[in-house]
């Protein structure tokens, strides 16, 4: 068995500050956490570390062998990590909650802008069979289920698991973002407000899901991003651009619709934030492209 070493040779307050940077990222639809590990030099530490959690991890625990779990699963690099993602995200759900309740356009506005130059920036990066062979077939499977109208119901127990997992297989995927998946089956805002109202039953759920979800999908990513990377970024980028509809920031009965309704100020005010999504994203990118 070969354990795990600090080959990134961070310090605990290195890897926490990056954590923090990737929970405030998972919380704005078109910033991936895994492109923050990407960027921060983190992201095959992470990736390793999380494709070890499986029967292993169990059977440490199991023995009460400590030791033997700290080191197998690098708890030395994964606690500190989650500390900091859980400050970095609970820091920005109430923020976030805020703008969406007052200024709902201007913040779709600019999640519009982040999510649309995000996908452009990953397409760009692949070779155009794979986006014409996977990607545009995903991308009308994007656009209807972003055509589904959203529940106002609360949601159901099975959802909310399933959103758990589907949102912690995105966070493992640089380029995608768990909060956009989140958005596409209409679970994002039931989740930041079951986060802001502390409701337990709802977050353990939810939990559970993303545990389930690494489990059973952190080796299969790997794997799949070893072997078959473009087609599988190609499908989920057409993925993506097909459901930007669903955060278009002009709507009539939760309906897309063109702006020539609105007053000219508020369009130039989401318009404006648009621009800076894209801005933001394309730092993001830039920064990503140097990384080692």
């Amino acid at each position: 068995m070969q354990l795990s070493s600090n080959k990134t040779g961070l310090r605990p307050f290195g890897i926490f500050s990056r954590g923090v940077l990737m929970g405030i990222a998972e919380i704005i639809p078109g910033i991936s956490g895994g492109t923050i590990a990407l960027i921060t030099g983190i992201y095959q530490r992470l990736i390793s570390c999380l494709s070890r959690l499986g029967p292993l991890t169990f059977k440490y625990i199991w023995r009460r062998d400590w030791k033997g779990l700290w080191l197998y699963q690098d708890m030395s690099f994964l606690l500190p990590l989650v500390l900091g993602m859980t400050v970095g995200f609970l820091s920005l759900v109430n923020i976030i909650n805020f703008l969406l309740d007052g200024y709902g356009t201007y913040v779709w506005g600019f999640f519009f802008g982040l999510v649309s130059a995000s996908a452009i920036f990953v397409l760009k990066t692949l070779p155009l069979r794979y986006v014409i062979l996977a990607g545009i077939p995903s991308s009308l499977i994007g656009i209807v289920i972003a055509l589904v109208p959203q529940r106002d119901s609360e949601l159901d127990v099975f959802l909310v698991f399933i959103s758990g997992i589907f949102a912690v297989t995105a966070w493992m995927l640089p380029g995608v973002s768990g909060a956009f998946i989140l958005l596409i089956i209409g679970s994002y805002e039931p989740i930041l407000q079951a986060v802001k109202d502390l409701n337990i039953a709802m977050l353990i759920v939810f939990a559970l899901g993303g545990i389930i979800g690494i489990i059973s999908t952190s080796r299969l990513i790997k794997w799949a991003l070893e072997h078959y990377r473009y087609a599988v970024l190609s499908t989920l980028m057409g993925l993506v651009v097909g459901s930007l509809m669903r955060i278009w920031p002009w709507r009539l009965d939760d309906f897309p619709v063109l702006p020539t309704s609105y007053a000219s100020l508020e369009f130039f005010g989401v318009a404006l934030l648009m621009l800076t999504g894209i801005a933001v994203v394309t730092v993001f990118s830039r920064l990503s492209e140097r990384a080692p």
